[in-house]
């Protein structure tokens, strides 16, 4: 069971604005974890960046929770330029 469900809810409080909002349910109760800082033209546009705003916050929750493996090696790359004749 995924105790962080996050649902993507796209409102028009004005005619013609549309904010995008990510909400968490606490038991009963759901608040709100990000929403869109200013109005976006259409409802289409909203879900998209709700969307990627949601596509964010997992991929920064999957890297927290993913351990970085050590650097066993550092490789630098050798460039040769070798000497150029002009005819």
């Amino acid at each position: 069971m995924n105790l962080d469900r996050v649902a993507l809810i796209v409102d028009e409080p004005i005619p013609g604005h549309y904010y995008w909002i990510l909400q968490r349910e606490d038991g009963v109760q759901c608040r709100a974890v990000a929403a869109a800082e200013g109005p976006l033209p259409s409802h289409g546009l909203a879900l998209m960046a709700g969307t990627t705003a949601m596509q964010h916050r997992m991929q920064a929750q999957v890297l927290d929770r993913r351990a970085l493996p050590p650097v066993q090696d550092y490789e630098q790359p050798h460039i040769d330029f070798a000497p150029t004749t002009l005819q």
